[in-house]
C-alpha cells in the first residue's frame, strides 16, 4: 500500500512521491494505488483509463477525484469537478467548477447522462437552460 504524507502519497521503500505511471510498473505497490496517486497528484485523471478491469477504473477515479479543492489552479480544480460529475454521476460537483461555461456544460452533460432535466435548473442563462432541457 502506498503511505501518504501530507497527502504527497509516496512509495514506503524509495520515500519518493510517485508522478508518473512509468514508476507504478516497478513499484511494489497495487498498480490500482499507484495509478490513482498519480492520477490525484498531478491532476491527469487520464490515467485511470489504463486500468483494465471497470472496478479498478471507477476506484482509481474516485479516489483520484475525491478532493479536487487541493489544485490551485482553477482550470484543473474544474476539470478535476467536471470529471467528477461525468464519471463518476457527482451532481455536486457541477456547483464547484468555477467557469460559468464549463458549469453550464457539466450541468447538461450531466443531466442527459442520467435522465434528469432537473439538473438544467441550476444554469442561469435562459438559453443554455432551455437547451439543457432538449
Amino acid at each position: 500500500k502506498i503511505e501518504c504524507e501530507t497527502s504527497i502519497c509516496v512509495k514506503p521503500s524509495w520515500q519518493e512521491i510517485v508522478t508518473s505511471i512509468d514508476e507504478c510498473n516497478n513499484a511494489p505497490v497495487i498498480k490500482l494505488d499507484c495509478y490513482a496517486s498519480v492520477a490525484r497528484n498531478t491532476g491527469d485523471f487520464r490515467i485511470c483509463k489504463n486500468l483494465q478491469d471497470e472496478g479498478s477504473k471507477k476506484q482509481c477515479y474516485e479516489y483520484a477525484l475525491s478532493n479536487c479543492n487541493k489544485f490551485k489552479e482553477v482550470t484543473i480544480r474544474d476539470n478535476c469537478h467536471f470529471i467528477a460529475a461525468d464519471i463518476l454521476g457527482n451532481t455536486r460537483s457541477c456547483a464547484s467548477v468555477e467557469n460559468v461555461e464549463k458549469m453550464n456544460e457539466c450541468y447538461t452533460l450531466l443531466a442527459k447522462k442520467i435522465g434528469n432535466i432537473i439538473l438544467c435548473e441550476n444554469i442561469e442563462d435562459k438559453t443554455v437552460r432551455e437547451k439543457c432541457k432538449d
